[in-house]
């Protein structure tokens, strides 16, 4: 799950992996079965732990991630719906949260 905006709790149940980057929940709980779990620059997940008598398994928090290079993707034109546009996200550094690419360059298709 990446770039995401959350407003109630992410329960990831019985996945043997869960990433998240760059996103928000109000919680995020990892579920007992989760092997590896990593979230990148993401408010309101889990601290960082070892695995101990409460967790099975460990689970890993960065709370920044460091350099994001998102994929550039189509989009419809906001004053004009009969046009498309090729939207090109710049590189970011130290996000944490959902990004809103303000710095992102447009690109018509004529």
């Amino acid at each position: 799950m990446a770039d995401s905006y959350i407003s109630g709790e992410i329960a990831t149940g019985a996945q043997r992996q869960f990433i998240s980057r760059n996103s928000h929940a109000a919680k995020i709980t990892i579920g007992s079965s989760n092997i590896n779990s990593v979230q990148l620059g993401v408010e309101g997940g889990e601290s960082s732990h070892c695995g101990d008598s409460d967790y099975e398994f460990p689970n890993y928090e960065e709370k920044f991630a460091n350099d994001v290079a998102e994929k550039p993707y189509i989009a419809q034109d906001f004053l004009n719906s009969t046009k498309f546009n090729l939207v090109v996200p710049q590189l970011e550094s130290s996000l944490r949260g959902q990004s809103f690419h303000s710095n992102e360059r447009v690109i018509p298709f004529e």
